[in-house]
């Protein structure tokens, strides 16, 4: 990629981004917002406010979004990966669901609660059997108090001739 290719890039996602987050402050009300889950009894003694909700969006790291698979997968066993998140926020975040983007993709995920500072996980695992080529799937990850989504990929080739 040329240089100006590059700064034309990261103008246009920082215009995205700003943009994204302008929307979703003003989606928002200024009441507080909570979790109804029984077992979320630390949102409640910290519930999350509007204006650390907008920084939870941007406290959430990951170890990678997208992951390939290099050198490919054989066909057969579910290609998986664990992608890691660090909770850099000042409250306890809970993931409150994830969905694959087709059947072909199961996921599991971290249920308990995510302290300040703390990590949690979230698997996907496309399903390889009787497939073969390329492939890139998504799971959306949500957490609880936020309709914004976290896009994660898995890419890579199914080979079905590897490990015969």
């Amino acid at each position: 990629m040329t240089k100006r290719f590059k700064t034309h890039l990261f103008t246009f996602l920082l215009i995205g981004i700003c943009a994204s987050c302008s929307v979703a402050k003003n989606h928002l009300n200024s009441t507080t917002l909570t979790s109804k889950d029984a077992n979320a009894q630390s949102l409640y003694e910290n519930p999350i406010t509007q204006d650390s909700l907008i920084k939870l969006l941007d406290s959430v790291a990951w170890n990678e979004t997208i992951h390939q698979f290099e050198g490919g997968v054989p066909t057969g066993p579910p290609a998986k990966f664990k992608f890691v998140f660090t909770n850099y926020s000042d409250h306890p975040i809970k993931v409150a669901k994830v969905d694959a983007a087709c059947s072909c993709t199961a996921t599991d995920y971290s249920k308990d609660l995510i302290e300040p500072g703390k990590s949690g996980w979230i698997e996907a695992a496309y399903k390889t059997e009787n497939t073969f080529g390329y492939f890139k799937k998504y799971v959306d990850v949500f957490f609880e108090g936020t309709t914004n989504k976290h896009r994660l990929y898995l890419t890579g080739s199914v080979d079905p001739y590897k490990n015969k």
